[in-house]
């Protein structure tokens, strides 16, 4: 072998081992790149399923706002019937008050009268 040819071959064997290192260095950054790649996969689905987590959260917490709020408003509109039946029944009270009232009136009024025209010995 000459020694340009012995050179040559150096070279190629210095060539290849840089290849290696190349590939070598290759798979690495690939594996770190994927591994990344996974990584961020992962945190991503995290972040969706906490996501999703506090949404079904929130959606249940309105459900029971809006059932306790339909709740309110069936005690609110028994009270209000509850009220309207107590004012019902304290106007026919007073309404049967002022016809008693105005019964006695009446009758007191017909005794003065019945004893205005009694002849002045008989009054008492």
């Amino acid at each position: 072998m000459t020694e340009e040819h012995m050179d040559h071959s150096r070279h190629l064997r210095t060539n290849w081992a840089s290849q290696v290192v190349s590939w070598g260095q290759l798979l690495v950054a690939l594996v770190v790149v994927v591994g990344g790649v996974f990584m961020d996969r992962v945190v991503l689905d995290r972040r969706v399923t906490v996501a999703e987590e506090r949404g079904t959260f929130m959606s249940k917490m309105a459900d029971a706002d809006r059932a306790e709020v339909a709740q309110l408003k069936v005690d609110l509109s028994r009270r209000l019937d509850d009220i309207r039946s107590q004012l019902t029944q304290i106007s026919v009270d007073i309404a049967r008050n002022q016809a008693t009232s105005d019964r006695l009136n009446e009758i007191e009024r017909r005794s003065i009268n019945i004893r205005n025209s009694l002849p002045s010995g008989r009054q008492q």
